[in-house]
């Protein structure tokens, strides 16, 4: 299990605005790259939440990858 993981699963209970700001930011590459090779955003989303690497709603999802992805383009 790694750092960011083991973080993850401490603190479920007290998940919040920063804790999944921190999650996204992390896997930032992984997730541009997806959506560069033109996967939709609520496909990429629907993987990770699924694997229980992004628990946050879409509408969270989305405007993380508005400000930190597309308005950086």
């Amino acid at each position: 299990m790694t750092l960011l993981e083991e973080l993850t699963s401490e603190h479920k209970e007290s998940f919040g605005k920063r804790n999944a700001r921190i999650l996204f930011l992390a896997q930032k590459a992984e997730i541009e790259a997806a959506l560069d090779a033109g996967y939709l955003q609520t496909e990429v989303w629907g993987i990770l939440n699924k694997k229980g690497q992004m628990p946050v709603q879409y509408s969270t999802f989305a405007s993380y990858v508005r400000k930190y992805i597309l308005n950086k383009k």
